[in-house]
């Protein structure tokens, strides 16, 4: 709450929710599973290589700059999880209902 962060659950079996998520997927089913060789032995270290290449190579449109450089950019800002752990309190917590009619009626 101190920092602005939602949380929002997503229905089950629902990755086209999961925006981040699905579009990593998609950028892996695109640009590196669609030019691999499957049944290659050594397609554990290939996937390796490309994901290096895709973190700290590759410019993303959507940030200007690798996903590393935006990560070293927010490292500074970025809470550790025994922080984050330290402040959590759960009464502040404000699950919601799915169900719209009956999370109205719970508040």
């Amino acid at each position: 709450m101190e920092h602005s962060i939602k949380f929002h659950s997503i229905w089950p079996r629902s990755p086209h929710l999961n925006g981040k998520v699905a579009r990593v997927q998609r950028t892996d089913l695109e640009e590196f599973y669609a030019t691999a060789n499957l049944q290659d032995p050594d397609l554990r270290d290939q996937l390796s290589e490309w994901q290096h290449f895709y973190h700290w190579g590759g410019i993303h449109g959507s940030i200007g700059m690798p996903p590393i450089d935006r990560d070293f950019a927010l490292i500074d800002d970025t809470p550790f999880l025994e922080d984050v752990i330290g402040k959590y309190d759960r009464s502040f917590e404000k699950i919601r209902e799915q169900d719209y009619q009956l999370d109205q009626r719970l508040v």
